[in-house]
């Protein structure tokens, strides 16, 4: 399905992984789930690529600061 306009093309744990990194929830998830914190990183930070001409976060994950606000446009709590 298309995302809605204005709306991030991610899927909805990397839309849930920022959310976390953002809001400074926990990630306990990310295993539960049996995901790895590395390819949604690098998924988030392919999809976005084309809004922001930069990686939006590092391998640790940490928002590149720069972006912080901006993703908090896209991506609400």
């Amino acid at each position: 399905s298309t995302p809605a306009v204005g709306e991030p093309p991610l899927s909805a744990p990397e839309y849930r992984l920022l959310q976390c990194l953002l809001y400074h929830y926990p990630l306990d998830w990310v295993r539960a789930e049996g995901r790895m914190l590395s390819v949604l990183v690098d998924g988030i930070n392919e999809k976005l690529y084309d809004s922001f001409m930069d990686s939006v976060l590092d391998d640790t994950p940490e928002l590149i600061e720069d972006y912080i606000e901006d993703l908090k446009e896209m991506v609400k709590p």
